[in-house]
């Protein structure tokens, strides 16, 4: 009797033991469930901010509107060296192509064109050429972003620019003098300044610099 009794209370404890199994399985199929279904809401709120990262990110808005700016700058720049000269043009690319592959980078490229050579680089130009791009560039940015009443130039009538490239800078600057309240020009070269309304010497001597207008 005894050995049957062991028996039953052995395959009661082993049921119990079951029993606390099935229960616990039971409390971990819920909790996947509910895992589960957290996980659902989470992708779903995933792809709301998705949609706020790509639209903000660097090929959403801001590259919408940086393509914007690089095409205005484009154009102006172009239209501000026809005036000085007919033989250059810029192109303002915000894609590069990789020359390894043909993947496309976001990375903003500045091409310079000439109508009689195969040159793409800036610094390939001569320091003439050079200084009109560079020009043509300073009042693109000053027209796009209006953000001033006056532009100083620092010596854009030197370096290499010849008698009919200082004519042009000059030609120019009237121009843009329409659209720009005050431009400063500092300039070194005392035989252009009947080209202008104003002009204010400043006179260094022992040391002491001295205005005169």
């Amino acid at each position: 009797i005894l050995s049957r009794i062991n028996m039953l209370s052995n395959k009661i404890k082993k049921t119990e033991e079951v029993q606390k199994i099935h229960s616990k399985i039971d409390t971990k199929k819920n909790n996947i469930k509910e895992i589960t279904l957290k996980q659902e809401q989470l992708l779903e709120e995933a792809k709301y901010y998705d949609f706020w990262i790509v639209g903000f990110g660097v090929q959403g808005i801001p590259n919408m509107k940086s393509e914007q700016f690089l095409y205005d700058l484009e154009v102006e720049t172009n239209n501000n060296l026809s005036l000085l000269t007919n033989d250059l043009y810029v192109n303002l690319d915000s894609q590069t192509m990789l020359k390894s592959s043909e993947e496309v980078r976001e990375k903003t490229s500045y091409n310079v064109f000439s109508r009689d050579k195969q040159i793409k680089n800036y610094w390939s130009y001569s320091g003439g050429q050079r200084q009109r791009i560079l020009l043509a560039d300073i009042l693109a940015f000053n027209t796009l972003l209006s953000e001033f009443n006056f532009i100083i130039l620092d010596e854009v009538l030197e370096l290499s620019l010849d008698n009919k490239g200082k004519e042009a800078i000059v030609k120019l600057l009237k121009t843009k003098a329409k659209e720009i309240d005050t431009i400063f020009v500092i300039s070194n070269d005392s035989e252009i300044k009947h080209n202008f309304d104003n002009t204010i010497a400043i006179k260094y001597t022992n040391g002491i610099s001295r205005m005169e207008i």
